[in-house]
Order: C-alpha cells, then structure tokens, then sequence
C-alpha cells in the first residue's frame, strides 16, 4: 500500500486500518482453516499500488481480492506476479490494467477467473504466463496489434485458441515462449511471418501447424511437439537449433 487511507477487512469480522508512512508488511492470523474475501478500502484520497502484492519468493496468500472502482493501478504496476494462491479476482471497470506492465497475472497457478467488465486493450510480455487454470471466457479483449509478446501464454494449459485475444488468422508474429506448454491441436497461421524460440515447445497434442508465409523459426520452437504430423512453412524459412528435436514427423 503506498498512501495513508486504506482499510483492510480481512473477511472475518476484524477492520484493520493500515498507514504505509509506517507500515511496510502487514499479516492477519485466522482463527480457523477456510476461505475468505479480503477487501481494501480507502479511507482517504489514495491510490493503491497493486504491485505491491509481487512478493517475490515470498508469495502472496491471496486467496480472492476485490477492487472497488475508486483504486487506480499505476502504469508501473507489477500486477499479481507470484500470487501463487489467488484463485479468484474482481476489477472494477473502473480499473485500467496497465499497456506496458510485464508478466500482470505471471505465475497465478491456482488463478481460475477474472472477472473484468472493462476491455483489456493490449497484451504484455509474459502478461498470463503459468496461469495453468485460468478460464479466459470472463475476459474481453480489444487488441489492436497482432504481435503476440514473448511468454505471454506460456503454459496456459487451459487456453483454447477460440478463446484468444487476436484471431489466429490474423496473428503476425509469435514471441519467445509464447504458446510454450499449451495444448493446442491445430494452428493455422496464414499472415505469421516469424516463431520465436520455443514458441510452440512441449505442445504435447499440436498434430498440425500451417504458417505459409513464416520465414523463421527459432531454437526449439516445436520441440517436444510429440505427434506433430504436419508443419507447413514458406519454402525459405529458417529453422533454429534443435527446432524439431523430439517432434514427429512423417
């Protein structure tokens, strides 16, 4: 928290108000084992930084969080990088999530939903990597670019790609690690002129890829793609080192 004016209900009866001119870390102890909505509240004409809540190899012990509509997120926000336990969040529409902020949601494993009327309009590097259970149905998307960032749905197991934010038709160029880990079965990618490395590594079901008009792939950009059955790629595309290691191929 990086103003006076915040309370904190911990959802369990007990307010506690919290001043960050003299407080930097804040803890609650639960009498019993459970689930609980923790809601911050300000009291007073603040912002609240929610970057603060990357912490690192400490890990957050979020569980559900809920944001009122007077709380801005500044564009420097680290987002909920490492909340490892978060499993639902609410934004307000009121609640701009950051064009330039790397990694908003990284490593939120157990994340499942967001809810978020408003539009997200941009993606970031690594903006949704390892959020291994996330449902993107609860999330819209005006994305006005058709590069996709370096590791920005690394390992997205659930993700469909009619759930994606940019048609795959209309996807330019793919980042490093970008749909590493994923489980897509079939990609068509007729206006994509480049794969970064591992861009496509370990998708274990990917059975086709047709990308005419890719001109590069990087080191092991369909490594791991263990019953990948069709590759199509312009005729001088480029292949970096192991690209194709443990990928078969007829």
């Amino acid at each position: 928290l990086n103003e006076d004016g915040f309370s904190v209900d911990w959802g369990d009866s007990s307010d506690v108000e919290i001043f960050a001119a003299n407080v930097t870390t804040i803890a609650h102890a639960y009498a019993t084992e459970g689930e609980y909505v923790v809601t911050f509240s300000r009291i007073k004409d603040a912002n609240v930084g929610i970057g603060k809540f990357n912490t690192g190899s400490a890990y957050a012990r979020i569980i559900m969080a809920k944001y009122g509509k007077e709380i801005n997120i500044p564009y420097s926000s680290a987002g909920f990088i490492d909340c490892k336990y978060l499993r639902y969040l609410r934004l307000s529409p009121d609640v701009v999530v950051p064009s330039v902020s790397n990694g908003f949601f990284k490593s939120c494993f157990s994340l499942k939903e967001v809810e978020y009327d408003a539009t997200i309009t941009a993606l970031t590097p690594g903006m949704f990597s390892a959020c291994y259970n996330l449902n993107f149905d609860t999330l819209n998307f005006d994305i006005s670019t058709f590069d996709i960032p370096n590791y920005c749905f690394n390992s997205c197991f659930k993700l469909k790609l009619s759930q994606l934010p940019v048609p795959t038709e209309k996807i330019t160029s793919i980042g490093i690690q970008a749909f590493s880990q994923c489980k897509f079965t079939k990609i068509n990618l007729p206006n994509c002129i480049s794969i970064g490395s591992q861009g496509f590594y370990r998708n274990y079901i990917l059975r086709e890829i047709n990308a005419p008009n890719c001109k590069s792939v990087g080191s092991y950009g369909l490594n791991g793609c263990m019953i990948l059955s069709k590759a199509v790629f312009s005729e001088d595309c480029t292949f970096g080192d192991k690209c194709f290691e443990k990928a078969w191929i007829p």
